[in-house]
């Protein structure tokens, strides 16, 4: 008979918050990685935390904000005692309405997590006006606009922008409706649920009921992402995490990960991490 495969749990997908604002004054982890359709905006006030998002770990200090888009796999890992600041998250359909630069979207739809430096005027005052006026939740969506805007125009992100251009071309500026917005959240839901599993754009594009090359316009649209790249990103965290987190087997995390075969994971992770799996273990592996 054929041998059983068990497949781990795909990463918990939650429903969208929404725009709020709220205060984190306690030591906080989470016990799974997990997505969401929203954008998310933490500040640091004192203390330190440490997330892994897309399979890489990034340190916040304090005094220090990261913006990053809550549909590729986050884990809130560590943090300490003194830990306080004001956490943010933003409608996945605002960010897109923006109209911030293309590269900027794309990196942030990739999972990548900006850090930067910021005053504690802007979030309390956004704390303070979305708790206590709430008349003023436009006003401080303009707030956190202009910020934003800054951040993807900041010499640092522009000088790397411009690297990028060349690969760019073919991303659209992002434009969003309230449709669009709903097709990517359907999809980053059931993908985020059916990653580990054999996936075609087809069959997805048929758990969604909509035609796969309007499936795969809208999301491209909307992302910069094709969605074969957005399902690579999701199984790549995941054997990142494994990885890192347990001592499987190579060829288990390949399966375990979505992957349908050991030369085929070998191939994507080196062109995508830049190093093979077992390198990549040894570097960053914490014995969870």
């Amino acid at each position: 008979m054929p041998r059983t495969r068990t497949v781990t749990a795909p990463t918990l997908n939650q429903e969208a918050l929404g725009f709020r604002v709220w205060p984190i004054c306690t030591r906080q982890v989470m016990r799974q990685a997990h997505t969401h359709a929203d954008i998310e905006l933490n500040w640091i006030n004192t203390g330190r935390i440490e997330y892994e998002i897309g399979g890489k770990r990034v340190i916040v200090e304090a005094g220090h904000a990261c913006l990053f888009w809550g549909g590729v796999p986050h884990q809130l890992r560590e943090s300490d005692s003194t830990l306080h600041g004001v956490w943010a998250t933003l409608p996945l359909s605002w960010f897109l309405q923006c109209r911030f630069n293309a590269p900027f979207v794309t990196r942030i739809m990739s999972g990548e997590m900006f850090t930067f430096a910021m005053s504690a005027e802007r979030p309390k005052s956004w704390l303070m006006d979305f708790s206590f006026v709430p008349s003023r939740t436009r006003p401080v969506l303009l707030e956190m606009q202009a910020a934003l805007d800054r951040l993807a125009m900041s010499t640092a992100v522009r000088k790397s922008l411009r690297a990028q251009l060349h690969t760019s071309k073919s991303s659209t500026q992002a434009k969003s409706s309230a449709s669009s917005v709903a097709v990517v959240q359907r999809v980053t839901a059931f993908l985020a649920a059916h990653y580990a599993h054999p996936l075609s754009a087809a069959e997805v594009a048929r758990e969604i009921d909509l035609h796969p090359k309007y499936l795969m316009s809208v999301f491209r649209k909307s992302t910069g992402l094709t969605l074969n790249g957005y399902l690579l990103r999701l199984r790549l965290a995941h054997a990142q995490r494994l990885l890192t987190t347990t001592s499987r087997g190579v060829l288990d995390v390949a399966m375990q990960s979505g992957f349908g075969s050991l030369a085929r994971f070998y191939a994507v992770f080196a062109q995508h991490v830049g190093e093979r799996p077992l390198q990549y273990r040894s570097r960053h592996a914490t014995h969870d």
